[in-house]
């Protein structure tokens, strides 16, 4: 699948005091925000991709935290 990337409340909708805001606000540290994969209605995905976008997400994951290091 292929992801949007930019700013959560461009590519996503805007949503105040999310955690990411508190943590970059008291920390400074950069957070992100990663969606499920289009499916089902709203926030509650079909069983069927969870598994998929959860392998999907960790490769993400991964490659962020390889160009971290």
């Amino acid at each position: 699948n292929v992801y949007d990337v930019g700013q959560g409340s461009v590519t996503l909708y805007i949503a105040s005091g999310a955690s990411k805001d508190f943590y970059y606000d008291e920390y400074g540290a950069m957070a992100y925000t990663v969606e499920m994969r289009a499916g089902g209605s709203g926030f509650d995905p079909p069983p069927s991709v969870i598994l998929p976008n959860a392998m999907e997400n960790w490769e993400g994951f991964k490659a962020v935290l390889r160009d971290l290091l």
